[in-house]
């Protein structure tokens, strides 16, 4: 889903929070599930202005989850460096979140190369 404006991050949570609970997340997961996609979002317009954050759930067969990415197209001329320095409390964030023991996000990735953008990955496994 697109991101380009305060009524997206609305949206981007309440699909967060509908894709967790169909998925069979308790409420209080889908509701850390659904801050995240928040917080997700919200970066996108901080950082870069636009983005997209993609949802989809997870299925090993023994385990479900939910995977959600948030993807930019960087700007022209960007430096990775001053990119992540620049996102540094946000990503600090959603390392306390990985380090919370009840709240445990079971995969947070980045990758970032300029001139092409950054993604963010985080991944939940419903307990």
């Amino acid at each position: 889903m697109p991101v380009t404006c305060g009524e997206d991050i609305i949206a981007a949570r309440s699909a967060g929070r509908t894709l967790a609970r169909q998925l069979g997340f308790s409420a209080g997961e889908a509701t850390f599930v659904a801050t995240v996609t928040s917080e997700l979002a919200r970066d996108l317009l901080a950082h870069v202005g636009r983005g997209d954050i993609i949802l989809s759930g997870l299925d090993t067969g023994d385990h479900s989850g939910i995977t959600l990415v948030a993807r930019d197209a960087g700007l022209p001329g960007e430096d990775i460096a001053r990119v992540l320095a620049d996102r540094h409390g946000f990503l600090q964030h959603l390392q306390h979140a990985q380090d919370d023991t009840h709240w445990r996000l079971d995969r947070l990735q980045i990758a970032s190369e300029s001139g092409k953008g950054t993604i963010i990955t985080v991944s939940k496994w419903k307990r």
